[in-house]
């Protein structure tokens, strides 16, 4: 019985995959990088983002010697650009769904606390999630997640059976199986289809409303 549904932040229900792309382009551009298409973003974004850059050219001194550089030129251009972000098709309804049913909903994500609130007020959507499990500061190791909801978990009392984890990248897939909980994969966001298939998911969905199937699925086993 599903009781809890964990969300991602950043290209799960905040649509800013063009965003993230058009940023990290500032970014590269600095550094004296050749710009990124979409489709080479979802083939090369990964977390933590050394590993991103890494893929994309640049040597791992060069990124630890440039940090500064790189952490204020990507969020000063992408916070300018996801202003006018919007949610990924079929969020709000899939949220007023999980609230009739009385399923809590959470976010997990490597952003920050205070910018995805702000976010959650402007859409319009904060009243849908008993709480945001994510960084204090922009600069925070992006190594916490699974810790983090492992965390609250343990002080919510959720049992790994009733957790469903959706998220459009492998890191929530791999949290999910660490867990023990049942994942949902999100196409069309920081990864390509195929390396979400790679990731192995329990199920892979196109729109967020599909998720409110899967959950009617799971809960009359």
């Amino acid at each position: 019985m599903i009781k809890l549904v964990v969300f991602d932040w950043n290209g799960t229900i905040l649509s800013d995959t063009i965003a993230c792309v058009l940023a990290d382009n500032k970014v590269l551009s600095k550094l004296g990088l050749g710009k990124l298409t979409v489709k080479k973003y979802q083939e090369t974004f990964d977390v933590p983002v050394l590993k991103f850059f890494e893929a994309n050219g640049l040597k791992p001194e060069l990124f630890w010697k440039n940090i500064d550089l790189i952490y204020e030129t990507f969020h000063s251009n992408y916070e300018e650009k996801a202003k006018n972000c919007r949610t990924r098709a079929g969020t709000r309804e899939l949220l007023e769904w999980l609230q009739k049913n009385k399923i809590k909903a959470v976010i997990l994500s490597n952003h920050t606390v205070e910018n995805i609130e702000e976010h959650l007020k402007r859409l319009k959507i904060n009243e849908f999630f008993q709480k945001v499990l994510a960084n204090d500061s922009k600069k925070t190791a992006l190594q916490n997640k699974k810790k983090w909801l492992q965390n609250f978990l343990r002080e919510t009392h959720f049992k790994k059976s009733e957790v469903l984890v959706v998220g459009d990248g492998p890191e929530e897939i791999e949290i999910a199986k660490k867990l023990g909980a049942k994942s949902v994969a999100l196409s069309q966001g920081a990864f390509s289809t195929k390396r979400l298939r790679k990731a192995r998911p329990d199920f892979l969905v196109h729109n967020l409303k599909e998720v409110s199937r899967i959950i009617r699925g799971l809960n009359k086993r």
